[in-house]
């Protein structure tokens, strides 16, 4: 544990290093509290039970809040208003998705059917939806004619292959489609290693719907688009390690700054709440002990201290996973980080003092080598705080465990280290 004189070194040491960074993010946490009542509103329509349609602003939430209602406003000032699929038959952004009112399939036969907003993936003589689970997961549907729409399904079980348990995936979907797609050929081949996934339905409905002499063009629509974001990271860390000299020699650097950018890629195939991260980190890590002594070849009683400092750039690549909620949103995500050595004047250096005559010392230094190179996993725990459409802040709480640190195995371990991080992401 550390004490409060500690922790107040720490948050000296920050401000004094990063006075800047730290503005920023006070200032934007500033910022944030009357955002975070603010909804994103987007250019978009909704299209009445008479079938004319509205044009305004609607509200771009997550995924369940979506599939549920639509929020939606006339104008920027105008007050807005929410519409279940019972109100209307459907509502969209101009520049993204589109949502149909439509019974949605129950998971079990002997639950009915519930009202809900499907996201229309195609749509032509067959048309392809998905809509969200409790968990956030995706399903798709699909539906010909006046037909209600039905559930595309692929499972998973376990079966035994000489006595052993191995799991097998199951295709119920291509055998669906191949009987409802029947007319057209071309679409039998690409169910062969079908897939149930968005970008690969999308495909199959796309060509079934343009199948055939005389048949108009399929409806394009908007697909969603990957989204890069920058932001920024300040915060502090600390590490620990194991230093092999005659035993184990346990070494510690205390919170020190790190500081870096990140990048957050939101692939167009990944669920909402999927992100992959990027980040580059520089920190600077002084590893050291307390004095020891040991005997040396000469029964001198010596005297040593080791002291490691290495310089490096931190490069970790994550999943992050966001629990898809309103103003804050907890993640988790885990990865791999690369270390790489900057300063490489630095290494393990090793102060030794003998007594010769009883009186006098000597001093010897030892150098050994660092890798340049280090590699392991990271995980972390934190919490986005949106700040309406101008990006979120974020606080993480971050460990990782690296390779070993010296070139020879087995005499500098690999240093596991605690973040405390900070960070404003741009964007939304």
């Amino acid at each position: 544990m550390h004490s409060f004189f500690d922790t107040f070194q720490l948050l000296a040491l920050m401000c004094k290093q990063y006075p800047f960074l730290l503005f920023s993010l006070l200032l934007a946490t500033a910022v944030a509290h009357p955002a975070l009542a603010q909804k994103k509103y987007h250019p978009g329509y909704l299209v009445r039970p008479a079938g004319d349609t509205l044009r305004g602003e609607v509200s771009v939430r997550n995924n369940q809040r979506m599939a549920q209602s639509c929020l939606f406003r006339p104008g920027k000032d105008a007050p807005a208003v929410e519409y279940t699929p019972a109100d209307i038959k459907a509502y969209g952004i101009a520049s993204g998705d589109e949502y149909q009112a439509a019974l949605v399939p129950a998971a079990t036969p002997d639950v009915g059917a519930k009202p809900g907003f499907m996201r229309l993936l195609a749509q032509g003589k067959a048309t392809l939806y998905t809509y969200p689970d409790a968990d956030d997961r995706p399903h798709y549907y699909y539906q010909i004619g006046a037909e209600n729409p039905a559930e595309l399904v692929q499972t998973v079980q376990t079966v035994k292959v000489d006595n052993l348990p191995v799991q097998e995936r199951l295709y119920p979907f291509r055998k669906v489609l191949s009987q409802a797609f029947v007319d057209c050929p071309a679409v039998q081949s690409m169910l062969v290693r079908a897939e149930l996934n968005e970008s690969q339905l999308r495909n199959i409905f796309n060509r079934y719907n343009t199948c055939g002499p005389g048949q108009p063009a399929a409806k394009q629509l908007t697909t969603r688009a990957t989204t890069v974001r920058i932001g920024l990271l300040a915060g502090a860390q600390r590490a620990t390690s194991e230093l092999s000299d005659d035993g184990e020699i346990a070494l510690t650097s205390r919170f020190r700054p790190v500081a870096g950018i990140g990048l957050t890629v939101h692939p167009a195939s990944f669920s909402p709440a999927l992100t992959l991260r990027l980040e580059a980190l520089y920190q600077t890590q002084l590893h050291e002990s307390e004095p020891y002594t040991r005997i040396s070849f000469s029964a001198l009683k010596t005297t040593r201290t080791p002291q490691i400092k290495l310089t490096t750039l931190r490069v970790p690549l994550l999943l992050r996973y966001a629990l898809p909620t309103r103003s804050l949103r907890p993640y988790v995500q885990a990865g791999v980080e690369v270390a790489i050595l900057l300063d490489t004047h630095q290494a393990l250096v090793i102060s030794t003092e003998e007594q010769l005559n009883r009186s006098s010392y000597m001093t010897t230094t030892y150098e050994l080598a660092v890798r340049k190179l280090g590699y392991g996993p990271t995980g972390a725990l934190g919490l986005l705080i949106p700040t309406g459409t101008v990006g979120s802040i974020q606080f993480e709480v971050r460990y990782n465990y690296l390779d070993n640190t010296s070139q020879s195995a087995d005499v500098i371990g690999g240093a596991r280290t605690l973040s405390l991080l900070a960070g404003y992401n741009f964007g939304h």
